[in-house]
């Protein structure tokens, strides 16, 4: 559905798209300076979901980072069912604009595919949200959390960081990876209590392995938190694997 709205100076050419089979009817409304966006989240198990909000200027060819000002059913805990809503303070977060502006809602499953709980030390909280095998390839999904302060955080591209191994007791590298965008590697700021989610890659992973005997992520941070950089390896044990 596509809606033509000026109200305010905040002018909106807007339609909603789903990013996964659970999301459909996305819908986009101006309610003054905010955006109202709904959705129905299909599941019939009592499951909850971590759900995102993105918008794209450019008739959806790239979307932001996952959008903050944001309050309603999104972010972690949301439950599935119909007619839910997000509230975007679109001109707080982004200012006033002009033009197209296409939004996009994914929701994961947090009653993951990991069996495990999350991992946190002083500072940050990781959760595994999905592992995934797709051929050799090994994708997990995962969330970052800080729990203490703001911080500027980097997830660790090195073998010896961040890694897994596998039955046979190989040690795989990370192929790739990113935290809300942001490369392996590279910094990324994050404010406190604002989960960011992020994924790794893993190649040379046999397909038949149904679990994982050790994932270790590591996720260094800087700033606020840079004393607690030791204890940044995040490990998880015996995590289930889908196909």
């Amino acid at each position: 559905m596509i809606r033509r709205l000026v109200t305010g100076g905040f002018f909106l050419f807007s339609c909603g798209i789903a990013f996964s089979q659970q999301v459909q009817n996305v819908k986009a409304v101006q309610a003054g300076n905010d955006v109202l966006v709904t959705y129905d989240l299909m599941d019939n198990t009592n499951k909850s979901y971590f759900v995102k909000l993105y918008v794209s200027k450019d008739g959806g060819v790239s979307f932001t980072d996952e959008l903050r000002s944001v309050t309603g059913d999104v972010k972690q805990n949301a439950m599935p069912g119909a007619n839910k809503k997000i509230i975007w303070s679109g001109k707080q977060e982004m200012g006033p604009f002009s033009g197209d502006a296409v939004f996009k809602v994914e929701a994961l499953s947090k009653a993951a595919t990991a069996s495990v709980e999350g991992v946190q030390n002083r500072c940050l909280r990781v959760e595994l949200n999905e592992v995934k095998s797709e051929s050799s390839r090994l994708k997990v999904d995962f969330t970052i959390t800080p729990i203490t302060s703001n911080c500027t955080i980097y997830l660790s591209a090195y073998v010896t960081n961040t890694y897994l191994v596998d039955n046979y007791k190989n040690k795989i590298k990370i192929t790739d990876g990113f935290v809300a965008g942001t490369p392996k590697g590279q910094d990324k700021a994050a404010l406190n209590n604002v989960p960011l989610r992020g994924y790794v890659t893993f190649d040379g992973v046999d397909p038949s392995m149904s679990a994982i005997p050790n994932l270790t992520l590591y996720v260094g941070s800087l700033g606020a938190c840079v004393a607690d950089n030791a204890t940044a390896a995040f490990t998880f044990t015996n995590v289930s694997v889908s196909k």
